[in-house]
C-alpha cells in the first residue's frame, strides 16, 4: 500500500465534489460539466483538469455563490459566500459560507462558519457557528 505524504491541512484544502452530470451556476454563469468537479483553494477541476473558463471568471468576482442544480453525493468547498443545490444532497462540508439545500441531506453537513438551510438531515450537524 502506497503511503499519503499529504499532511492533514492539504487534505482539508482539497474539497470534491462527486456527481455523475449536472449544472453548476457561479455567480449566475451556467456552466454544464460530467464527472467530478472539484474546488480546491478557490479554483475548478472537472476530472482532474483545470477549467481555466471558470477560473477566469471567478477571479473577477468579490463574491463567490455556487449553485448546483440536480442532486449532489458529496459536496465539500472551501470557502465561497453561499452553495446551495436544488435538490437531495449525499453529505455536505464547508469552511465558510453558507449552505442551502432545497431537500434533505442524507449524512452529515459540516460547517466551520455560516447558516445551514435544508428540508431534512438524517445524520449529525457538525459546526463552530451556525444558524439552523
Amino acid at each position: 500500500m502506497k503511503s499519503s505524504n499529504t499532511t492533514p491541512e492539504d487534505r482539508f484544502h482539497c474539497s470534491l465534489i462527486f456527481i455523475i452530470m449536472n449544472v453548476i451556476n457561479i455567480n449566475g454563469k451556467k456552466f454544464t460539466y460530467e464527472g467530478v468537479l472539484a474546488i480546491k483553494l478557490g479554483k475548478f477541476y472537472v476530472n482532474g483538469e483545470e477549467v481555466k473558463d471558470w477560473n477566469e471568471f471567478v477571479v473577477e468576482q468579490k463574491e463567490i455563490n455556487v449553485c448546483i442544480e440536480g442532486p449532489v453525493q458529496q459536496l465539500a468547498i472551501d470557502c465561497c459566500n453561499k452553495v446551495s443545490v436544488t435538490g437531495n444532497c449525499g453529505w455536505v462540508k464547508t469552511v465558510d459560507g453558507d449552505i442551502d439545500i432545497s431537500g434533505g441531506v442524507f449524512g452529515h453537513v459540516q460547517t466551520v462558519s455560516g447558516n445551514v438551510n435544508c428540508s431534512s438531515i438524517n445524520g449529525e450537524v457538525i459546526t463552530s457557528s451556525v444558524e439552523l
